[in-house]
């Protein structure tokens, strides 16, 4: 039965629904499984998301879904000439030839087809709005991605409808069990420095927005990168969005990082390796390290400037690249926040796309259960302050950062600020100072200022800028 002329993709698509439906209201078990897997607004047929629109809202005031009651709240009009809507709901029970053990199948059908006529639509809307006079790419590619990525996100409705008690708390106690028997939990990131990782719980958790902040030569970037390596090493699989500079720096100071402390010269600072200002020890140590290096599962993306959306359809695209190759992606590092483009929603108001930019990058830590570390750089307000290590009410003035952060934390090094402030040599003050630059020579501060599931603390580390290097403080005195 063809309610109006149709294509036949599109014929195809309602038969499709119409046996999903069918299937649905025969079998109260088929309908509880496919209940959230499709949304009303994906079906081709009007009459169809009308008809699963009431099956919902039946469902919701613990009524059956059949002919007597979806009438009764709908009433008997006519769907097509001579077709009432009872005798089309019989038809769709007739007709029915979805089983029911199948139905999560067909509501996949259901959602590819929509996504496919959402991605033609707005394939028409593009060609519309290239042509108008004044129109800017960016603009059209940046709203482009977003809406493919949201069609995208809608595709996948796994983690959608709610749960019983029953079903969630069985989770919770199966990993209970696992971490007990001291197994890692799934989709842990470590952090590579043993202090931290105590406090963060073992590191972070897959589905968390993390922000790391602080004032420019704080060491944001030095301190991501050594952590997206340590996590590779561990076989965690990631993405380095490398805004602020390109790959070959930001390869440099990996390789400067993996090589630190493998000689008895302990370092090679990152600007002398594309420099070629090595010695010949040094040279043989950094291709070791590129060869260690190029077996970890670690990606660099050095466009300077992204919209959230073209983030979240590079990383999904990551996603299908790491399992095609047997691992998982875990994580992705955006440096930074800067040169991140929200929608033309909020042109022009930064504070405001900021919070869409992050509310965008936390659901998709969430959507993807991988752990999102974005950068971002504190304005000049600490600097005023006597104390300068940073603290949240430094955000208050960006946008969302802080409410949709499950973890800050500020990256603060005193020998930055000390050795702008060096006294004339050989008077009392500069053997004062001395000694301060000396107590906090190559420390680095990591302040743990916000954590949903943990406490806050105040992590010391080791770190030397010029060579990339961060470690834990056993070692380095």
């Amino acid at each position: 039965m063809t309610l109006h002329a149709l294509t036949q993709n599109e014929q195809t698509a309602v038969d499709i629904e119409r046996a999903f439906i069918g299937c649905c209201l025969l079998s109260s078990s088929a309908y509880a499984a496919a209940a959230t897997a499709v949304n009303a607004d994906q079906f081709i047929e009007r009459w169809n998301t009308t008809i699963w629109q009431a099956m919902g809202e039946l469902a919701a005031a613990g009524s059956p879904s059949n002919n007597v009651t979806l009438i009764g709240l709908l009433g008997n009009p006519e769907v097509a000439p001579s077709v009432t809507l009872s005798k089309y709901l019989a038809s769709l029970i007739t007709d029915q030839w979805c089983p029911p053990g199948y139905v999560l199948d067909f509501a996949r059908q259901i959602r590819e087809a929509w996504a496919k006529r959402c991605v033609a639509g707005l394939c028409d809307a593009l060609k519309v709005d290239a042509q108008q006079p004044g129109s800017m790419p960016q603009t059209i590619i940046g709203d482009a991605m977003q809406a493919l990525n949201d069609t995208l996100a809608r595709m996948n409705p796994r983690r959608s409808g709610f749960k019983t008690m029953d079903q969630v708390s069985t989770r919770v106690i199966d990993k209970m069990a696992r971490a007990y028997a001291g197994q890692k939990p799934e989709g842990l990131m470590s952090t590579g420095l043993r202090d931290l990782d105590h406090v963060l719980d073992g590191g972070f958790m897959p589905g968390d927005l993390v922000v790391m902040a602080g004032r420019p030569g704080m060491g944001k970037t030095l301190v991501a990168s050594s952590m997206s390596r340590q996590a590779a090493r561990a076989d965690m699989a990631g993405g380095f969005y490398s805004m602020e500079m390109p790959d070959e720096q930001a390869m440099a100071r990996l390789l400067a990082d993996a090589s630190f402390g493998r000689s008895h010269l302990q370092r090679i600072p990152s600007g002398h390796i594309l420099k070629g200002k090595l010695s010949e020890s040094d040279v043989n140590m950094v291709i070791d390290s590129a060869r260690r290096l190029s077996d970890l599962p670690l990606y660099i993306d050095d466009t300077s400037s992204l919209s959230v959306g073209e983030v979240s359809a590079r990383t999904r695209s990551l996603v299908e690249r790491a399992q095609r190759e047997g691992r998982r992606l875990g994580f992705i590092v955006i440096d930074y926040l800067k040169y991140l483009k929200a929608s033309s929603q909020y042109r022009g108001q930064r504070h405001y796309e900021i919070g869409e930019i992050c509310g965008g990058l936390k659901s998709l830590a969430k959507d993807l259960n991988i752990v999102v570390i974005l950068l971002a750089q504190l304005n000049r307000e600490v600097e005023k302050r006597d104390d300068k290590r940073p603290q949240l009410s430094d955000l208050r003035e960006s946008g969302d950062i802080e409410a949709d952060a499950d973890t800050v934390l500020f990256l603060f090094r005193e020998e930055y600020y000390l050795s702008k402030l060096e006294p004339k040599p050989g008077t009392p003050e500069h053997m004062d100072w001395q000694t301060k630059i000396e107590s906090c020579h190559s420390r680095l501060e990591i302040i743990v200022a916000k954590q949903r599931s943990g406490p806050t603390d105040v992590v010391r580390v080791f770190c030397d800028p010029a060579a990339s290097a961060v470690r834990d403080l056993g070692g380095h005195g």
